[in-house]
């Protein structure tokens, strides 16, 4: 099966590390190494926007979500050991082959190998060591050899448009009613709970007062859609996704009181959950139906 477009981490197969990039810099020549992670928070410097290249067969583009620059092998060279570096780039539509990569499975059938297009070299983790700051190079390999150094678990964070209206679709609290993106058509991010709180913390939200009418429950719901709205640009450099933050609208089962409140997704990306942006709760049934959202 091939790799979807989408954001990953990337995972090696055997240490717990993933390929980060150092300090989520923007200067050409930013050094990517193996770093720790941690399974529950984000790290825009692990995080990799995979963009297929059209008419090229598994082949894409990686392109860190910090510092919106590319995975690039250095010079594209072919000898062992080869620098792979963070390098400004033209994404999707480049024609350089220092930063195409061809990302099939591996002969495990699970994990997927990293080759870069031009050399023919392979994203390796040195050693397979495990320590913070190893070096990841391009390295001599095959498609059939049993490497973990060269072998990568794509851990996707993110979720198509057909997949974020799937997911509210099948949750029992949700009624007939209109839901929908504004991207009709890409890709979201989606953000660990723990990130979530600290955007609704960092908002000025957990301190707001409740007025009738003046301030309820749908300016709270805005308001922390637009908390993740403006954590985005602050957060990331890369371009070509969006985040996820819904806002649903819902009535309560004796059908005589409305309310508004946020939804994010499941870890498992397959079910929602709702947010109430007054108290920053989380709750599979908030005692509302839905009948219309956004995201």
């Amino acid at each position: 099966m091939s790799l979807q477009r989408g954001i990953y981490r990337i995972e090696n197969a055997r240490a717990p590390t993933a390929i980060d990039l150092k300090d989520g810099s923007s200067d050409d020549g930013t050094p990517i190494n193996g770093w720790s992670f941690s399974p529950d928070t984000i790290n825009g410097h692990q995080l990799w926007l995979a963009e297929p290249i059209p008419k090229m067969d598994d082949t894409f583009t990686l392109c860190n979500l910090s510092s919106g620059t590319y995975m690039d092998l250095y010079n594209g060279s072919a000898e062992r050991a080869t620098p792979v570096n963070g390098w400004g780039g033209a994404g999707a539509i480049t024609t350089n082959p220092h930063q195409l990569w061809i990302i099939k499975k591996a002969c495990d059938g699970k994990n997927y190998r990293i080759q870069n297009y031009g050399s023919k070299t392979f994203v390796d983790l040195y050693n397979g060591g495990s320590s913070d700051g190893t070096k990841i190079t391009g390295w001599p390999g095959n498609w059939t050899e049993n490497n973990t150094h060269q072998e990568w678990h794509f851990n996707r964070m993110s979720v198509s448009s057909a997949e974020a209206k799937s997911a509210v679709e099948r949750n029992p609290h949700i009624k007939c009613g209109t839901y929908r993106g504004y991207n009709l058509d890409g890709e979201y991010l989606v953000l660990p709970n723990f990130t979530f709180t600290q955007i609704w913390k960092a908002s000025g939200l957990p301190g707001r007062k409740w007025r009738e009418e003046i301030y309820d429950s749908d300016d709270f719901a805005i308001a922390m859609k637009a908390a993740v709205g403006n954590w985005g640009p602050d957060a990331t450099k890369a371009n070509g996704f969006g985040i996820f933050c819904g806002v649903m609208l819902g009535i309560n089962k004796a059908g005589d009181k409305a309310h508004a409140y946020n939804f994010t997704l499941t870890k498992d990306h397959c079910d929602i959950v709702f947010f109430e942006p007054q108290d920053g709760e989380y709750l599979n049934d908030i005692g509302y139906d839905g009948y219309m959202a956004f995201y």
